[in-house]
């Protein structure tokens, strides 16, 4: 008899028990590839043949590191989570061979940090951060982790950890990391460099641009470091440092406040997290700062703590049913399941080990509210939200998922090939993902320009300008010929595109619509019309209608995985697209193009719910959902 699972199928019975489960789930399937004897972690012989282990490993890729680095910083990711679960659930972890784990990271911690030792950790190369989860864990379970060691072990492992403070760092969030360890350091007595400490805190709070967001320094960028790198850094900082809780706590606070009234948002109704931006392997690490602000209990969670809970558990049953586990019970990078392709060239098979730093909430007491009020309903759906601090447009259609149309998108100074598939799309939706490959740049869900005396088509560079409004917005690129004018405007079915230039000479577009999940062995169909495409997969479906403008070719893409890559979809499987040129576009002449993807092979599609009203010289003026909108040209 096949014995039960104790995930339920809803994610609104996910309860403390549930929670604590997958947690044990993930600190287990972890456990299976440590050495019984030394505790290190050994990667498993599936690496050996690894796109991820080989480009992470690689000393001509940018920001990669040797092996000994990657495997001490997943063994330190993992021990925030088994600290969270030692603390939540008062048990003793067992490993397969070597009895408690407690005990067996214990062991490695104090060899890691005993200089001299075989296994000492090691020099930590420059711009590259371990020893920033260590002191989280020491300071979360101090009984399980940190007094059972003598005095001269903890010696040791303060003055390792004291020397990260000073090391060489990359200009954005990671100062964060050289942080971490000061409450340890404080409550245990320990001198550090403490006017360099406040310098960096100083530097972070320098980073701030409003709104609850914080730009991630040189980047300029705006992604989910904003959660799982500023707020969760800062709000466990504070929750831990009397000092800097005294002197920052109500700034923090009302940043925090802010940003989680816009990142509650960003959820869909199953749970899903807007796939945006570097780093998504990390999964439900997304949900890392909300249980904090829960545990600060003073007014930085904006909502009731059970709304906290409704997210924390919609997301962790996203990610369990989608498959977060190979089939051995490791999780490794992907969105959904194992897939290699999704990784940046910074980041391990087992970087995605990040996640088990989310269940701090675990801390609070089985009598909290968190626990034990009611969940509050979802948020209003057929709504759009402007983001004011990253300029972006946020819409919760009816259907329960949540577009994101980033028409800010600073260029990211890292220079891996995912950035224009991560950062540069028209819209991300947490129904339909986008395509993925390594080896090109494929057109899904963004757009390209050529002028007529040219032949290659380009990227448009960052936008100059920016503004919102309560359904659109706008963005501006300076080109050599004269600016080029972006707006989008978020419909509760679909989103219009208006593009217009300045230019003297004409302007053509090559569009690419969204990406569609292509499972294998299933057929594609599609439907030409005078004015666009649908396309439909054995998923999803796509339109691309062209309200204005002139029609150029239109044509079918598609992407298949490569080997080592197993999905060229993020959602998994390979991907298809359309590609609509249009064009010539005049000075001043606006195109006004409607794109609407949905996770539906027969989804049918309406013309699109707007009316372009009479032009004036220099304006078009469009009506939709009862609101007139009138954009210059």
């Amino acid at each position: 008899m096949t014995p039960s699972s104790p995930f339920p199928s809803r994610a609104s019975d996910w309860k403390r028990p549930q929670h604590l489960a997958f947690l044990k789930e993930c600190l287990q399937g972890f456990a299976q590839d440590l050495d019984p004897d030394s505790g290190k972690f050994i990667p498993p012989p599936s690496w050996e043949s690894s796109r991820t282990w080989q480009i992470a490993t690689d000393p001509n890729q940018p920001g990669t590191s040797d092996a000994s680095f990657y495997t001490t910083e997943a063994w330190e990711r993992v021990i925030v989570g088994l600290a969270h679960y030692l603390k939540g659930s008062g048990e003793i972890l067992m490993h397969p061979q070597a009895g408690d784990l407690g005990e067996l990271f214990r062991q490695r911690l104090i060899h890691g940090c005993t200089p001299g030792h075989p296994d000492h950790f090691g020099p930590v190369p420059p711009g590259r951060q371990t020893g920033a989860y260590i002191p989280l864990a020491l300071l979360t379970a101090p009984e399980q982790l940190f007094d059972p060691l003598t005095s001269m072990e903890q010696e040791n492992v303060l003055s390792w950890l004291a020397e990260g403070l000073n090391r060489p760092s990359h200009h954005n969030n990671h100062y964060l990391f050289h942080l971490q360890a000061i409450p340890l350091l404080d409550r245990y007595g320990f001198a550090y460099d403490t006017a360099h400490a406040e310098q960096l805190l100083d530097q972070i709070m320098a980073f701030y641009s409003g709104g609850g967001w914080f730009q991630d320094g040189s980047s300029l960028s705006y992604d989910y470091y904003n959660a799982w790198g500023f707020q969760y850094y800062l709000l466990n900082l504070i929750y831990f440092h009397k000092p800097w809780r005294d002197r920052l706590g109500d700034r923090i606070r009302g940043i925090s406040r802010q940003f989680f009234r816009d990142y509650r948002l960003m959820f869909a109704h199953d749970g899903a997290a807007v796939p945006y931006g570097r780093s998504l392997s990390y999964r439900f690490g997304a949900m890392d700062p909300i249980p904090w602000a829960v545990l600060l209990e003073d007014d930085f969670w904006p909502e009731a703590p059970a709304d906290a809970r409704r997210i924390l558990s919609a997301n962790f049953h996203y990610h369990h049913s989608h498959g977060c586990f190979d089939a051995n019970g490791r999780m490794e990078s992907g969105y959904h399941q194992v897939n290699p392709a999704l990784t940046e060239p910074y980041l391990s098979p087992a970087s995605c080990n990040w996640a088990l730093t989310s269940f701090a909430h675990l801390l609070l007491p089985e009598d909290h509210a968190f626990w034990t009020e009611p969940a509050p309903p979802t948020p209003e759906t057929q709504t759009v939200h402007p983001l004011s601090g990253p300029q972006w447009l946020l819409s919760r259609p009816a259907a329960g998922n949540v577009k994101l149309y980033p028409t800010r998108t600073p260029r990211p100074d890292w220079p891996g090939w995912q950035i224009p598939a991560k950062y540069y799309g028209r819209v991300y939706d947490t129904d339909i993902g986008y395509a993925l490959d390594p080896e090109s740049n494929p057109t899904a869900n963004r757009f390209q320009i050529r002028w007529q005396d040219e032949k290659c088509w380009q990227e448009l560079p960052e936008a100059l300008s920016h503004s919102l409004n309560e359904r659109n917005a706008r963005s501006i690129f300076p080109t050599p010929r004269g600016p080029v004018i972006l707006d989008v405007i978020a419909l509760d079915a679909g989103e219009v595109f208006v593009l217009s230039h300045s230019g003297e000479t004409d302007l053509y577009l090559c569009w690419g619509g969204s990406g569609l999940q292509r499972l294998p062995d299933t057929a594609l169909t599609s439907t030409e019309s005078p004015d666009g495409m649908i396309l439909r997969t054995s998923s999803m479906s796509n339109v691309l209608q062209l309200l204005q403008g002139r029609k150029g070719p239109v044509k079918i893409k598609t992407l298949d995985a490569n080997a080592d890559t197993r999905h060229a979809h993020l959602f998994g499987g390979n991907a298809a697209w359309i590609e609509m040129e249009i064009g010539p576009i005049k000075k001043q002449e606006a195109i006004i193009l409607y794109h609407h993807a949905l996770p539906q092979p027969d989804a049918h599609f309406p013309n699109a719910p707007i009316e372009i009203l009479d032009p004036r010289p220099g304006m078009i003026e469009l009506k939709t959902q009862g609101q007139r909108i009138s954009l210059h040209l």
